[in-house]
């Protein structure tokens, strides 16, 4: 669905402006999540992808949503969208998208692959995030061991 900016909220004319910052961006993501409007956010990341703000706000919103593999490929993409975040030089959000990636995994069945990524947030060393991942990791073996 394309959105046109007659007769739309002033949110909806802001987002498809052609001058709109990362921070405008940031700040718009929050008001459309709590919205609970895929569709704008989806329209958003479509228009610019290398926006990471708005691919966390989507990728939470579909994963609230129990929408898990589509959230799943949202934060599989946050973890190699940019170079900070590849090579590990924005630890803080590549450790959270790990983590979430991992979640949503979980979700759609793929223990292993689940294991996999919260092994790899778990790296960050004691950040409450790559404690939070040790948690998942050890429920996980508990599980499966009964």
């Amino acid at each position: 669905m394309r959105f046109h900016l007659h007769r739309r909220p002033i949110t909806e004319t802001i987002l498809l402006s052609e001058s709109l910052t990362s921070e405008d961006c940031g700040a718009l993501w929050v008001l459309q999540k709590a919205k609970g409007r895929v569709d704008i956010l989806e329209a958003a990341v479509e228009r610019w992808p290398s926006n990471r703000g708005l691919r966390i706000a989507l990728a939470s919103l579909l994963q609230k949503k129990r929408k898990y593999a589509l959230a799943a490929a949202h934060w599989r993409h946050m973890v190699t969208l940019s170079p900070a975040i590849a090579e590990g030089n924005d630890s803080d959000q590549k450790t959270m998208a790990l983590l979430m990636l991992g979640d949503c995994l979980y979700q759609s069945g793929d223990r292993s692959g689940a294991a996999a990524e919260w092994s790899k947030a778990r790296e960050a060393g004691d950040s409450p995030l790559a404690m939070a991942a040790e948690r998942r990791l050890r429920k996980v073996r508990e599980y499966s061991r009964l």
